[in-house]
């Protein structure tokens, strides 16, 4: 629908102008920082679920990891993303 990729405005933006909401209403859930300074950066909350199996059981990457204080959530797994969040 945007026509644009991460970490363009236009991604983020989007997400809550279709959803007719505020951007602080709006939470991007993702495994990658970057993604999610992107989505801060235009506004939106930010759940960072960590995936320590990102890539693989081998040598290929190291997956992202965050600190509670770099987003608004930091999850072992999305289960506890939405434990955090009342669900």
């Amino acid at each position: 629908m945007v026509r644009h990729y991460k970490p363009d405005r236009e991604v983020y933006v989007s997400a809550f102008y279709y959803l007719d909401l505020k951007p602080e209403e709006v939470m991007m859930c993702a495994a990658h920082a970057s993604d999610l300074q992107a989505a801060r950066s235009n506004g939106l909350r930010t759940g960072f679920v960590y995936r320590p199996n990102e890539f693989g059981s081998g040598p290929v990457g190291v997956p992202d990891s965050a600190s509670p204080e770099d987003f608004d959530l930091v999850s072992a797994s999305i289960i506890d993303l939405a434990q955090q969040m009342g669900a």
